[in-house]
Parts: structure tokens; sequence; C-alpha cells
């Protein structure tokens, strides 16, 4: 054995704090937070193209077809780009609920072990 801690005193320490993250990890609270923000990533693109919107009218910028043109050409560019974020919406949206739904299943598996626990 080489000099300093022991090997078996270090395991059961670690297996503590590994303990500890898991339960964290499983809480209902960390998983309902992770379920919002999924559903906010989910329909951030939304957002974002609302406000590209808004922008466009707000500085007066206009123009014909997909393409957004402002006094500042890189402006009109951004408001472009936001304008079209709602296509984003179209890989975000499905994978979102998919994911917003594996991880209520786990909510509600985790409260149930809980509840049977108590």
């Amino acid at each position: 054995m080489k000099a300093g801690i022991p090997r078996h005193s270090i395991a059961p320490q670690s297996g503590i704090k590994m303990q500890r993250v898991l339960s964290f990890l499983l809480s209902p609270k960390f998983i309902g937070i992770l379920i919002c923000l999924v559903v906010f990533c989910a329909i951030f693109p939304f957002f974002l193209a609302f406000a590209g919107v808004g922008l466009v009218n707000l500085l007066g910028c206009g123009g014909s077809g997909p393409e957004i043109t402002c006094p500042n050409q890189m402006m009109g560019e951004i408001l472009t780009y936001m304008v079209l974020m709602h296509w984003l919406a179209l890989i975000t949206l499905p994978t979102g609920l998919l994911v917003a739904g594996v991880l209520v299943i786990i909510l509600v598996l985790r409260l149930v072990m809980l509840e049977r626990r108590h």
C-alpha cells in the first residue's frame, strides 16, 4: 500500500457525495425546473420572431419577400433572421414536447416512489 490515505477510506465518502448529487437530480423541484426550461426553449423561436416583427415595425424597416431592408444593412440581416426564426420551431416544438413528456413521466414516477417511501 502506498503512503497516505488508505483506499478504503476514500470510497464511502465519494459514494455519499454521488448519492447526494443523484438525489438532487431526481428531486421533483429540479425536474420541474427542467420541464419549464424545455418548454421555454421549445417556444423561444416564436418569441424571437414576434420580437423581430415588432422591431421591423418600430424601426420603420420594410421589404418584400423574405428579406427586410433597413438603412443599416447589418440591421436588416439581423431582423431578417429574427423574423424567419419561427421556422426553427418545426424542430424545437416536437422535440420539446417529447422531452417534456419524458420528464413528466419521470416526475410522476419519482413522486409515486417518494409517496410509497413515506
